[in-house]
């Protein structure tokens, strides 16, 4: 079908490895979403702890906007956290300037993850 694809990653080694994994022809945006534009702190699991074993891999590409309202905020997350948790800053962009940014004039399919 030749789609191409808007692939939008804050975390930086996530973000690296999605243009390593899926190529030139897609678009790719290194930016959380958000209300406004600028900077954002987000909570991320270090990737050293995930690679390593010391956290179990469902860690892995997890992270949240701080302080975190997701899984990360869970009681049985805590400990994995506290020891853990690399809080970051990030770029954020709202949505509106991410389809003027790139020029996105036709969205077929809108996926969050």
């Amino acid at each position: 079908y030749d789609f191409k694809g808007l692939y939008i990653e804050p975390i930086p080694y996530l973000y690296e490895k999605l243009k390593t994994n899926l190529g030139p022809e897609h678009l790719f945006e290194n930016s959380a979403i958000s209300t406004y534009n600028g900077e954002i702190e987000m909570l991320m699991i270090e990737q050293e702890a995930i690679d390593s074993g010391k956290v179990h891999e469902c860690f892995y590409g997890m992270s949240s906007i701080y302080p975190p309202s997701n899984g990360l905020a869970s009681d049985g997350d805590k400990e994995v956290v506290e020891k853990y948790g690399k809080k970051i800053t990030v770029p954020c962009i709202t949505f509106d300037t991410l389809v003027k940014k790139h020029s996105l004039t036709k969205i077929n399919v809108l996926k969050f993850v």
